[in-house]
């Protein structure tokens, strides 16, 4: 019975996501350019079931080609900094997890989406390193988010140290993004300079880290 309701909720889940990637497509082959606002309108649209779908968008986001700021961002607008950053780890770690899980699955294919180099480098990881490594990975500004994720799966690292390195990664970038996000109002606000700060020192984290490594 167990495994019965078990299978049900994962089934509920897949079926949630492929509703809401089919309205963001349609909506899409509608020449609605992607930005901030329109995901901002979207979410707004379903009422009291906006996080969900919100949560859903960023879980899907590596299917819809769009960048992660975005979601972070977004967050902060809909939501305040707390919970919007809380909405978009949850979806943002749940998208981890599945391109983990699809790399993990489908090795032949997805070996190509992960980049030769990046699975060479996950391969070589020593297991004391993986958490350390993975946390450089998700903090550093502009590195491969998902081609990451797919080689993780590719190499078989272990899923708990995956998921902890780049829970503990991701979570200030997505905290600071969705801080901007929630004074966006005001783009000349204290709150805005505090925040590109921020994002201009998270930046500096992965040379010291690796010059310490080194």
């Amino acid at each position: 019975m167990a495994k019965k309701r078990v299978f049900a909720a994962k089934a509920a889940g897949v079926l949630l996501f492929l509703a809401i990637a089919w309205y963001l497509y349609y909506y899409r082959n509608i020449n609605i350019q992607w930005d901030v606002e329109k995901l901002q309108q979207i979410v707004e649209g379903f009422g009291i079931w906006g996080v969900i779908v919100f949560v859903g968008i960023a879980a899907i986001r590596p299917f819809l080609f769009f960048p992660n700021a975005l979601i972070f961002v977004a967050g902060g607008m809909l939501y305040s900094t707390m919970f919007g950053s809380l909405a978009a780890i949850v979806g943002t770690m749940t998208a981890f997890s599945l391109c983990y899980w699809l790399g993990n699955r489908f090795q032949h294919f997805f070996m190509k989406l992960a980049a030769e180099k990046h699975v060479i480098k996950l391969k070589n990881l020593k297991d004391r390193e993986i958490i350390r490594t993975f946390f450089v990975m998700r903090v550093t500004p502009a590195f491969p988010i998902d081609p990451i994720s797919y080689g993780a799966g590719v190499t078989g690292i272990p899923f708990e140290k995956y998921f902890i390195g780049s829970l503990v990664g991701i979570s200030p970038k997505i905290f600071i993004y969705t801080f901007l996000g929630d004074s966006i109002d005001n783009v000349l606000s204290i709150r805005t300079l505090l925040a590109l700060i921020l994002l201009m020192l998270l930046a500096i984290i992965p040379v010291i880290l690796n010059k310490k490594g080194s």
